[in-house]
């Protein structure tokens, strides 16, 4: 049984890192600072990735299951994530990501925990991406 251990999904790209904010734009391309890069194909009108489209790549490379990881870059949509793993436990297991600083960190921990059911918790450490660079 293969199983990715790192994989994303997301309605919208809408996070923070060292190089400043990211913002979806359309077809594939993301605004990250103040500069426009390509994130996916051209084929993403909107710049998002659902767990439809993932599933989808997953069947065609042989993948069973995958780990759902959030970060700083793409945003955190716990509960985006949360309503991925209910609708394919079987495929999905969801990592919830919380900003240690938030001041709402201990809400959102137990919201993840207690109502989304989540077992694990990702912390983003790299410069680029995560709380160093930040």
């Amino acid at each position: 049984m293969i199983i990715d251990a790192h994989a994303h999904i997301f309605p919208t790209v809408a996070g923070i890192t060292r190089r400043g904010p990211t913002r979806s734009q359309t077809y594939g391309r993301i605004l990250w600072g103040n500069e426009t890069h390509r994130l996916l194909p051209p084929t993403s009108a909107d710049t998002s990735f659902p767990p439809e489209m993932l599933l989808q790549h997953m069947d065609i490379a042989g993948v069973a299951k995958a780990v759902l990881m959030q970060g700083s870059f793409y945003g955190t949509p716990n509960d985006y994530v949360a309503q991925a793993v209910r609708r394919w436990p079987d495929r999905f297991t969801g990592a919830a990501y919380i900003d240690p600083r938030a001041l709402d960190a201990h809400q959102t921990f137990a919201r993840c925990v207690d109502e989304y059911g989540f077992r694990l918790l990702k912390f983003e450490m790299s410069v680029d991406y995560g709380f160093t660079g930040r």
